[in-house]
């Protein structure tokens, strides 16, 4: 149950973010930067709490996510072109043994 709620918000989540707001025009396709902030890999950073959500309730969401056997090695949050929360990680060595075992088969 705990794991469906998780999984529910998540998908809230990215349902919510919303499209991008690049013009896809013939006129302005050469030209995608000036749709873009001049600095597109740099986010202002900002805290779960405000803007609504909820810290405890994120990392719970964000272990779920990056749990052995999921391959997850990166997730982000970004609200209103502010990093919110982000987690990486490697593969680890369960992950690696069942790509190999799959993979020479």
């Amino acid at each position: 149950m705990h794991e469906k709620l998780i999984l529910s918000f998540f998908l809230i989540f990215i349902v919510s973010c919303g499209g991008s707001s690049i013009n896809n025009s013939a006129e302005d396709s050469n030209d995608i930067t000036q749709t873009l902030s001049p600095h597109p890999l740099v986010w202002d950073l900002a805290s779960p709490e405000s803007v609504g959500m909820n810290s405890s309730l994120l990392e719970e969401a964000f272990d779920y996510a990056f749990k052995d056997g999921s391959f997850t090695q990166a997730a982000l949050i970004i609200k209103d072109g502010k990093l919110i929360y982000e987690r990486y990680r490697g593969i680890t060595d369960n992950e690696a043994n069942i790509l190999t075992s799959t993979s020479s088969s």
